[in-house]
C-alpha cells in the first residue's frame, strides 16, 4: 500500500487499506492518519469513517469516536457492520458519560 501511495497519493483507497492493516496491527495512530486522509480525499466513504472511529476509541478519544462512528451511519445506515458500529457507540457514550 505504501508504494501505490507513493505512485499516487490521491487515491483513497490505498490510503483507506494501509489504514486497515494498520488498525488491524493495533497502530490507532497510523491509522487515524490513514484514514484521515482517506476522508479527505473522499468524504462519503464510510468504512473510513468506521475503521478511524474505531482507532479514536482505541486511543480514548470519546467524542472524536462518537463523532465518526455516527458519521459512518448516516452515510451507510444499512452497512453490514452497522449492529457493530451502534454497540460501539453505546460503548463510547457510556465512557464519555464518565
Amino acid at each position: 500500500m505504501t508504494r501505490a501511495i507513493e505512485l499516487d497519493p490521491a487515491r483513497e483507497l490505498a490510503w483507506y487499506f494501509r489504514g486497515v492493516v494498520l488498525h488491524e496491527a493495533r497502530d490507532a495512530e497510523g491509522a487515524t492518519s490513514d484514514m484521515t486522509r482517506a476522508i479527505e480525499l473522499s468524504p462519503t466513504l464510510a468504512t473510513a469513517w468506521h475503521v478511524r472511529g474505531e482507532a479514536w476509541f482505541k486511543r480514548g478519544e470519546w467524542a472524536r469516536a462518537a463523532s465518526d462512528l455516527e458519521r459512518s451511519l448516516e452515510l451507510d445506515p444499512r452497512s453490514p457492520d452497522a449492529p457493530r458500529i451502534r454497540s460501539l457507540l453505546d460503548e463510547v457514550r457510556r465512557r464519555e458519560s464518565r
